[in-house]
């Protein structure tokens, strides 16, 4: 017997973010941002912080590193992506322009978060790729749960770092 037509009201269902954080054993990976967005918080009008995508390097999954770029005491979170990503990052006020880092590859510390009563994986410390103890080739990372739904050194002026 068929399945009989029905109306569906899909008015009000939200869309799929764009993030995929496939949860995996907690450690550090080589990972590579892929692309950077200005980020609204809730209730704000205007964009306070970036939030990058970051995927481990051979598996699927993106994961959201989010870093502000008008809290003074969230600054260090970009700085860390800056250097991470091998850029200089002078301790000053700059001009960085992010989607210079996109396409750089980093290391990554992942540690297990639970939200709505899901655990998920996510990113607590990003650092410069040689510092990987042990480093895994991808076909050695390991998913934890596959059903989680949700360096070059640079100059100072191509990252477009500009003293303010």
């Amino acid at each position: 017997m068929a399945a009989t037509p029905k109306v569906v009201d899909y008015s009000n269902v939200k869309d799929a973010g764009k993030f995929r954080p496939a949860r995996v054993k907690e450690g550090d990976y080589r990972c590579v941002i892929e692309a950077v967005d200005d980020h609204t918080k809730d209730g704000e009008k205007v964009s306070t912080q970036w939030v990058f995508t970051i995927k481990i390097k051979g598996k699927r999954g993106t994961y959201p590193y989010y870093a502000s770029h008008t809290d003074p005491k969230q600054a260090w979170k970009s700085r860390n992506l800056c250097l991470a990503a091998g850029l200089a990052a002078p301790k000053k006020r700059v001009k960085l322009d992010p989607n210079k880092l996109v396409g750089k590859e980093i290391g990554a510390a992942f540690e297990d978060d639970e939200y709505d009563n899901r655990v998920k994986s996510t990113i607590v410390a990003v650092f410069p790729v040689d510092e990987l103890s042990g480093d895994k080739p991808a076909d050695d990372v390991e998913d934890v749960d596959e059903d989680v739904e949700p360096g070059d050194e640079d100059d100072v002026d191509d990252l477009d770092l500009e003293e303010v």
